[in-house]
């Protein structure tokens, strides 16, 4: 039987949904999970400190023998796809959820960094209030926000701390 060890890494909580999933699914591995807590949150991170930080964690879990890295964050996801990173994000199984779903009367909640790339083509994405509200940096009325968000039939988080 051949064991592989798998790196996760997130800036929070969100990354132990990826965890439950792998568990369910690879029954004979062993699993590193990488809470930043320390770095949270990456969205308002400029990206050379992001992807700097991102080698560190990826050194780390090598060093712990870590075959695969799971990055459950859509910012740090980008930075590995705009620098070529051999590590597993889940945009393009996101991607595919988003067309799919994805409607006229969806939106889509996610970092400025994440909407700034692009790499989600949608005609509703925002980085608004809340999403400055969830990563600490407004005190805005949440109410309102959540109020404005009974406009859509769908809402997708770009962020898995942010659902």
């Amino acid at each position: 039987m051949i064991v592989i060890k798998i790196g996760i890494i997130d800036s929070g909580l969100g990354a132990i949904s990826f965890l439950n999933y792998l568990i369910s699914n690879k029954k004979y591995s062993t699993y590193y999970l990488l809470l930043d807590y320390n770095f949270n949150p990456y969205g308002n991170k400029n990206e050379n400190i992001l992807y700097d930080r991102l080698i560190k964690n990826i050194d780390f879990l090598k060093k712990k023998g870590c075959n695969k890295i799971v990055l459950a964050c859509n910012t740090l996801s980008v930075i590995a796809l705009k620098h070529n990173i051999d590590v597993i994000t889940p945009i393009n199984y996101f991607k595919e959820i988003i067309k799919k779903e994805f409607t006229n009367n969806s939106i889509l909640i996610a970092t400025h960094y994440t909407i700034k790339s692009n790499v989600y083509k949608t005609n509703n994405s925002v980085s608004s209030d809340l999403v400055n509200y969830i990563e600490g940096n407004s005190s805005i009325n949440i109410t309102n926000e959540l109020i404005k968000l009974r406009n859509y039939n769908k809402i997708f988080f770009g962020c898995t701390h942010y659902g």
